[in-house]
């Protein structure tokens, strides 16, 4: 199989790879972005974190529907998903892959999407895989229905009529405030007597 070199290799497409990547693919550099999920183009903040959260609070403050309140936030983030791939795959130094990459020594990386497989080399090669939600270690949770981390919840469909929320955190009271403004009841479980435990009182 035959190996194709580049100047930077980025695995994963979020807000530092992208960056390093147009700014090195500006200065002439060949450069790969390989990020396997199409969805995530653009990183964490545009896709499942901050902006679409703050377009749904946004969007429940101007009394807008379940349902629009969704929707509002697929339209943003479609928008910015679109914006920051175009930024790179316009980029005539700068090649996108989507798909599965894996190390496969120190400079190589293997590139795997469905049947096809090619192998990428870079003396240097950025890191830049994102965030995962944690799921809590609590008994049953595993084969439970029902239960949504700060991803999933985002999607969810229909409007649920009641919500619990385990932890007072800032993202937890965070769609706290966001469904009960959209008329749902909450209850925030909390292992504390105190929310947001990590910020001054």
């Amino acid at each position: 199989m035959n190996t194709k070199h580049y100047d930077l290799i980025v695995l994963g497409f979020g807000k530092a790879g992208k960056t390093l990547a147009a700014k090195f693919g500006s200065m002439g550099k060949a450069v790969a972005m390989i990020e396997e999920n199409p969805l995530m183009y653009g990183g964490t903040c545009i896709n499942i974190a901050c902006i679409p959260t703050k377009t749904m609070i946004i969007a429940a403050s101007k009394g807008l529907s379940y349902d629009q309140v969704l929707n509002q936030r697929e339209v943003v983030t479609s928008r910015l998903r679109n914006k920051n791939f175009g930024m790179l795959d316009t980029n005539e130094h700068v090649d996108v892959y989507t798909g599965h990459g894996e190390f496969i020594s120190n400079k190589e990386i293997a590139v795997t999407a469905g049947e096809d497989k090619i192998i990428l080399s870079s003396e240097t090669i950025i890191i830049n895989t994102g965030a995962i939600a944690i799921k809590p270690n609590i008994d049953g949770i595993d084969t439970a229905t029902g239960f949504y981390n700060s991803t999933e919840i985002q999607h969810l469909s229909p409007q649920p009529s009641t919500l619990g929320i385990i932890g007072a955190g800032p993202i937890s009271l965070e769609f706290a405030s966001l469904y009960a403004k959209l008329g749902t009841k909450v209850t925030v479980f909390n292992i504390d007597s105190t929310i947001l435990k990590r910020e001054e009182p």
